[in-house]
């Protein structure tokens, strides 16, 4: 795959240029490309009124007290709204749990994970063991802050989403925890094989859950039966997959700029197992992004194709999920 100069990803977007991912997209799924644009999409009103509603739920719990969080909180909402907007999310309720939870996971990463959580390991293990805790039925924080957030979500998505969704999700946060620990733990991308790292990346943040995340949009709760059978399955894995490693390639400067090193990612595992300058580690990213893309585009024609119109309903919207993640392209901050 021809790619231009990586470093271009960083300047300001000047509303004609486009980056190997547009390009990815628009060879693979040209009916949806066209929903990537220089600037954000206009959000639907749901879009609108779960912004206003994350400001103030993040104000209840007084979350926006956080300069990290306040300097990050656009961004964050920005990223809900265009998810939430291009899922086609109908009910309102339902949207404000999805924007609550990406909203909530988003920022607990930018605040407390990373080279935050290496500077105290143990102080980052038990913050991580009170979230845990917090994904309990009936938990009680002692008081406002993340973990009476996260709390709250919870006990909102039982009382609203079916059961077993709910616990789909409460172990996708287990599983995000765990892969946190696991990312202060492993600085060196070196410690980390690209196999045991491509597993690991679809578990922090984003991969698996906005892959849930996505599906409660749809409404579409496959029984296991069939979310196991192998094709589903393995369009869920490389969707997630996608949704990772997007976010390592849009990044992977702006953090090799701020931790002074290689950055915990994609790009950065590559860099340290084959000697790769960064540049060249972010360009066979994009290969590989691009392959798994093509992938993607493979598995949802052959669902699409199914009789089953809960199967074919799935396949369109993770087709949608991987071209949502076309915010990146607008968004100052990765730019």
């Amino acid at each position: 795959m021809t790619t231009e100069p990586v470093r271009a990803w960083n300047k300001v977007n000047d509303g004609t240029d486009r980056t190997p991912m547009y390009e990815s997209l628009q060879r693979h799924f040209p009916q949806l490309a066209g929903v990537w644009a220089a600037q954000p999409p206009e959000f639907t009103r749901i879009g609108h009124a779960v912004e206003r509603h994350i400001r103030a739920w993040a104000e209840e719990h007084h979350l926006m007290e956080n300069s990290v969080v306040r300097d990050r909180e656009y961004r964050s909402r920005l990223a809900l709204g265009i998810h939430l907007g291009w899922w086609k999310v109908t009910d309102p309720v339902m949207a404000e749990i999805i924007g609550e939870g990406m909203w909530w996971l988003t920022v607990f990463d930018d605040v407390h994970c990373e080279e935050r959580a290496r500077a105290d390991m143990p102080g980052f293990a038990r913050r991580i063991t009170t979230m845990m805790r917090m994904l309990e039925p009936g938990a009680r924080p002692t008081e406002p802050g993340f973990a009476s957030a996260l709390a709250a979500f919870v006990a909102r998505l039982r009382a609203t989403a079916s059961g077993r969704m709910t616990e789909r999700v409460v172990m996708a946060y287990h599983a995000a925890f765990a892969a946190m620990l696991c990312e202060a733990l492993l600085e060196d991308p070196a410690d980390v094989t690209l196999e045991d790292f491509t597993v690991l990346r679809r578990h922090v943040v984003y991969g698996h859950i906005s892959v849930l995340f996505a599906e409660l949009a749809m409404e579409c709760d496959l029984p296991p039966e069939v979310r196991d059978s192998p094709t589903v399955h393995d369009l869920r894995m490389a969707v997630a997959n996608d949704i990772g490693w997007v976010n390592d390639i849009y990044s992977a400067f702006r953090e090799h700029d701020v931790r002074g090193g290689l950055p915990f990612s994609l790009p950065g595992v590559l860099a340290a197992h084959h000697a790769y300058g960064l540049d060249e580690a972010v360009d066979r990213s994009v290969a590989i992004l691009d392959a798994e893309i093509a992938r993607v585009r493979r598995l949802s024609d052959e669902l699409a194709a199914s009789p089953d119109p809960q199967l074919r309903a799935f396949a369109q919207g993770m087709a949608v999920l991987v071209s949502s993640n076309g915010w990146y392209e607008a968004n100052h901050f990765y730019r």
